[in-house]
């Protein structure tokens, strides 16, 4: 809260809320961050505009503190692209390889590639309507929170990869 309003006071404009591009310049581990885009537009989902709201700012950037447990963090990471939900389906997988190898040369391909693969790697049939039909008509393949965190632990320098806020 407190570096909000210190970005606020030092951004004239609204007091209110705060724009998306000056936060993005104020707080570098967002610009640096290949999830920096789908964060920034967590940021501003609520208030429909490119106006980022002290509350949102307060509850989505905290998960993101150094001071955050790594568990947070990754859980944070994981809603961005579940949109809170305990699964992702291929979709959201897919989005979330192409925010990873966007700056990448064919970085379109290959996280369509990655998310194959992870969806078989680490996915398990759909035993629910929680994920919509194959267009063969097969039940899909999630990846359920609990899976993908066990994956995810695994990755050397996570926690430092998901600090988007230093201080």
């Amino acid at each position: 809260a407190e570096k909000f309003n210190r970005l606020v006071a030092n951004n004239p404009g609204s007091k209110a809320a705060l724009h998306r591009d000056h936060l993005a310049d104020a707080i570098p581990g967002i610009a640096a961050s290949s999830f920096g885009d789908a964060i920034l537009t967590m940021l501003t989902r609520e208030s429909g505009s490119d106006e980022i709201l002290k509350e949102v700012f307060v509850s989505v950037l905290s998960k993101f503190t150094a001071s955050s447990p790594l568990d947070v963090k990754l859980r944070g990471m994981f809603d961005l692209f579940s949109g809170g939900s305990d699964i992702l389906t291929r979709t959201q997988v897919e989005a979330m390889m192409k925010a990873l190898y966007a700056d990448q040369v064919h970085g379109s391909a290959l996280a369509g590639g990655m998310a194959g693969g992870l969806m078989q790697a680490l996915g398990k049939e759909s035993t629910s309507g929680d994920a919509p039909l194959t267009p063969r008509g097969r039940k899909s393949r999630i990846i359920t929170w609990q899976s993908f965190a066990e994956a995810a632990k695994e990755i050397d320098d996570l926690d430092s990869m998901l600090t988007l806020v230093k201080s």
